[in-house]
């Protein structure tokens, strides 16, 4: 793979998509200064000069709907020796510690020709000191210095990242689907299902083969898809 390294740009998802031409599956683009990046639901992803912005371009991936989630299988397993203890997810996309979000991952797909690409941005906080959390309003983030007490290499970290992120996503979602479970934080748990606003209250029961979310109330069983909602804990963030 090849990892191209920017100075600054405004969100590596988008220079990737502007300038995927000629790259491959598994070419990755970071920076050292992202200043419009973005989060799932529209959310403003917070730049600071402690955070790993990474874009990974996927071509046609094997379960293109569970991308995200297999990404994240890829950052656990690359983190977890850095942070010396096992890390969760929180459905679907976010890698946590303890409680405390270590990443965030977000995947756009777009067609050019007849191929179907996918590009899957991840965010790691590296290196922010817990103050910084503090005083941006982020009182469930987390970076690998605050959780830890390390640091690590940026440029081995998105190499690494990029990599097993490429490997995982050419392969069916079946192969990381148990490990996967195992980590989700929210599995036998209530949850909060935010829609448009809305509160539903559920207990989140499974994960299905697709990678929905797999949720049950009164009414009965029934499937979160992870483009439509947010989901919480009902007493905190997971």
């Amino acid at each position: 793979m090849r990892l191209i390294q920017l100075s600054e740009t405004d969100s590596t998802n988008t220079w990737l998509r502007n300038n995927f031409s000629g790259l491959s599956h598994g070419d990755a683009v970071t920076a050292r200064k992202q200043t419009s990046g973005r989060g799932r639901m529209g959310h403003i992803w917070l730049d600071s000069d402690g955070m790993l912005p990474l874009s990974v371009l996927l071509d046609a991936p094997a379960d293109a709907s569970a991308v995200t989630l297999c990404a994240a299988v890829a950052v656990c397993r690359i983190l977890e020796p850095v942070v010396g203890s096992q890390l969760g997810i929180k459905w679907p996309n976010d890698i946590v510690h303890h409680g405390q979000k270590l990443c965030g991952i977000l995947c756009e797909s777009f067609r050019s020709g007849d191929r179907t690409y996918i590009i899957c941005g991840i965010g790691v906080n590296v290196s922010q000191p817990a103050e910084y959390f503090r005083r941006t309003g982020l009182p469930h983030g987390g970076s690998l210095l605050s959780v830890a007490g390390v640091g690590a290499d940026r440029i081995t970290l998105a190499e690494d990242i990029a990599k097993l992120c490429a490997e995982l996503c050419a392969h069916p979602f079946c192969e990381v689907y148990e490990e996967y479970r195992q980590r989700c934080v929210n599995l036998g748990k209530d949850v909060r299902l935010i829609k448009n606003g809305v509160e539903r209250i559920a207990f989140a029961e499974n994960i299905a083969d697709s990678g929905a979310l797999v949720c049950r109330d009164d009414n009965g069983s029934f499937e979160v898809t992870s483009g439509e909602v947010s989901v919480r804990g009902l007493y905190g963030y997971v």
